[in-house]
């Protein structure tokens, strides 16, 4: 959509993304090429975005799954660590695109 493309001033061209076929198998490809897989999951066990923010990693991959069910389990197994976004009790979850965002602006601001 062009006013999208507009609006975030081509930042939409310049972020690196990938679709994979063969999910999540193909997530070995990531691993074997350098990349540390990041499972972004609302779980209380996950590690706190902003702590694994700060942790350096020269090239990561962040997993995001569906709004209701999330990711897979064999998807959060490959991953080499998992996170979530801290929230107050009183909010349930957040919204995908929202939490996307968050986890986008952390890891690129750390």
């Amino acid at each position: 959509y062009r006013k999208a493309i507009r609006t975030s001033m081509g930042a939409v061209l310049r972020t690196p993304y990938a679709r994979m076929n063969n999910w999540p198998d193909d997530l070995g490809a990531l691993k074997t090429g350098g990349f540390t897989i990041i499972a972004l999951t609302p779980r209380e066990t996950a590690l706190g975005l902003s702590a694994c923010a700060r942790q350096s990693r020269q090239r990561l991959a962040l997993l995001v799954g569906s709004e209701s069910a999330g990711l897979s389990a064999a998807a959060e197994a490959t991953a080499g660590v998992c996170v979530r976004i801290p929230i107050s009790a009183d909010v349930d979850s957040l919204n995908l695109a929202t939490a996307t965002g968050i986890a986008l602006f952390h890891f690129a601001n750390h």
